[in-house]
């Protein structure tokens, strides 16, 4: 039998060579898989070495598992629990803890810093704001003219209309004229019988007249009596230039504009043959008189005069105007067919008188002083 044992065994020398040989064919095992881990400090680190390309996740070497010798008895209600195992050296590879502690005790100092700089940056943006609105802006831009804009002086932001409107046409009141008659103030030195305030719908000749025919209703108790009228647009007095060309187109405001002054008064005038308005002009100082009374002559060659009356004053005499005086001073003067109505202009001093009756502009000169 031992010898059936010893042929056995020695009867295939080679197959301890051959269990070597496969042991030696097997494959290496795999290593161990990487282990990487990002971290608020590896990311910052990985930035700065990457010039700022982006963070890259670092290797992570988990620390060495050591089991506790004696385990304490496991009994059967845990026999599925996990080895007990510790943790060592965690911070001195990196591990997170470490890395919490370190990265929280950065972030309030850098907040700090940056809520400092940014009250820093709005305290000297708001300096700054304030030395240019109360400083610089007053200094360069005065009376609120942010933008520098000068407007000449005598100038209007309104255009001026190249040809005089029909005679129903709205005729815009320039800027400048409104700003000159704000406040209107009679010619007259000695004042007027009554004084009646009118506000016209719009800036028209059938507005005005309209306004002025309502007005010559209220008739006063005292005969022969003068009623100085102020109308306005919209709060606003309107101008002489703009007024009397409604009513002769052949005047243009745009002339009348650079001999007379935008302040004129507009009156009515009583007697028993009816009511007559008229209007008073001062000649602007500095003006030229000669060529201011050459320019007023040009209405005795208008068809357009019987605009003035309120009611139709029939026809013109056909000999046209004649020279005439009232009380000392001289007037031209057109008869009409209808009784009283008489248009008369002249000068008394620097006012020009236009009366749609004789007895209006002898009322005139006596208010004015003359």
């Amino acid at each position: 039998m031992d010898e059936n044992l010893n042929k056995q065994s020695w009867s295939n020398p080679n197959s301890n060579q051959n269990s070597n040989n496969e042991f030696k064919s097997m494959p290496p095992p795999p290593p161990p898989p990487e282990i990487t881990l990002r971290t608020m400090k590896s990311d910052i680190d990985s930035m700065k070495q990457s010039g700022g390309q982006g963070p890259t996740p670092q290797s992570f070497i988990p620390p060495e598992i050591k089991k506790v010798e004696n385990p304490a008895p496991i009994s059967s209600q845990s026999s599925q629990a996990q080895p007990k195992v510790e943790l060592e050296n965690l911070s001195k590879n990196d591990g997170m803890p470490n890395m919490i502690e370190e990265e929280s005790s950065e972030i309030p100092k850098k907040s700090g810093k940056k809520a400092i700089l940014s009250i820093v940056v709005l305290v000297i943006v708001a300096g700054i704001g304030a030395a240019v609105y109360f400083i610089i802006i007053p200094k360069f831009f005065p009376a609120g003219n942010l933008w520098g804009v000068v407007t000449p002086a005598g100038s209007s932001s309104a255009n001026i209309p190249a040809e005089q409107p029909s005679n129903n046409e709205v005729v815009p009141q320039t800027e400048s004229s409104a700003a000159a008659v704000s406040t209107s103030q009679s010619l007259f030195k000695n004042p007027a019988d009554l004084r009646a305030e009118v506000k016209l719908s719009a800036f028209t000749r059938d507005a005005l007249k309209q306004v002025l025919s309502v007005e010559a209703a209220n008739k006063p108790s005292v005969a022969n009596a003068i009623k100085e009228i102020i109308p306005s647009v919209t709060g606003n007095p309107i101008s002489f230039s703009d007024t009397i060309s409604l009513f002769i187109p052949e005047l243009t405001s745009v002339e009348l504009k650079a001999f007379f002054d935008d302040n004129f008064t507009t009156f009515l005038y009583y007697d028993n043959n009816g009511v007559w308005p008229g209007f008073v002009a001062k000649l602007k100082t500095g003006a030229d008189a000669a060529k201011a009374k050459d320019y007023v002559i040009r209405l005795e060659n208008s068809d357009k005069l019987a605009n003035l009356y309120l009611v139709s004053p029939g026809t013109p005499n056909v000999s046209g105007f004649k020279i005439g005086s009232a009380s000392g001073q001289s007037t031209s003067y057109l008869a009409f067919s209808v009784t009283g109505a008489s248009l008369n202009y002249g000068w008394a001093g620097d006012y020009l008188i236009i009366s749609t009756s004789y007895g209006g502009y002898k009322s005139a000169l006596q208010k004015l002083g003359f």
